[in-house]
């Protein structure tokens, strides 16, 4: 009996082989995984070209200390503190009238906005609809539509007297061809541009639509 226990103690040791198997019948211990990285510890690391969030955090901290210390911060305040002292002296009828006239402000500025681009895109679909560049709605768009119609004809009175006189031009050679990659109306500025007649703009329009658009956004 002595024996046979010896025998079955010695069969289920965990062999000592040194090679750090684990013994039978016993589950293999999983490697605890690794803590996910801190963002903010890691400022290389996550996408690339993306601002870690702590600068992030820091940066949105010093725009908002460079608000508050901004002029336009201590009239919000002022104005804020003022509107509340009038406030808390009105009775409820007063508060309540307040209230009516700024959400019927709210209301017209709504309907103003809805006007102003219901005016531009009407202008578009006018200019479009004569073969005209849209990109000078803003310029011919009224709420009127009978203004807004005078001001297409008069927009395309410009417009083809400027292309008129611009094909005179390259049909008697009077254009200087550009050399190599040189724009045409190249040093023509923004001041240049606001200066320029509805036919001058509308004759580099024609030269070069691109330079144009730059002026018109």
């Amino acid at each position: 009996m002595l024996k046979r226990d010896l025998f079955n103690s010695k069969l289920f040791e965990a062999p000592d082989d040194n090679n750090g198997a684990p013994a039978d019948g016993q589950k293999p211990t999983e490697p605890t995984p690794p803590a996910e990285p801190n963002p903010d510890d890691d400022p290389k690391g996550g996408e690339p070209n993306k601002v870690p969030i702590k600068d992030q955090r820091r940066i949105r901290q010093d725009a908002i200390n460079q608000f508050k210390s901004s002029n336009e911060f201590k009239q919000l305040m002022a104005d804020t503190i003022a509107e509340g002292e009038k406030r808390a002296k009105m009775s409820a009828e007063e508060k309540a009238e307040a209230d009516r006239k700024a959400q019927e402000e709210r209301d017209q500025q709504e309907r103003d906005k809805f006007h102003q681009e219901q005016a531009h895109f009407y202008a578009q679909q006018e200019l479009a609809s004569r073969h005209l560049p849209d990109t000078f709605a803003d310029y011919i768009a009224d709420q009127d539509h009978d203004t807004m119609i005078a001001n297409v004809d008069s927009f395309e009175k410009s417009f083809n007297e400027a292309v008129h006189d611009e094909t005179l031009k390259r049909m008697q050679g009077d254009q200087t061809p550009a050399s190599g990659n040189q724009t045409p109306d190249a040093t023509v500025t923004k001041k240049d541009w606001d200066s320029m007649s509805y036919s001058e703009q509308l004759a580099i329009y024609q030269k070069n639509p691109q330079l144009a658009q730059q002026f018109m956004n």
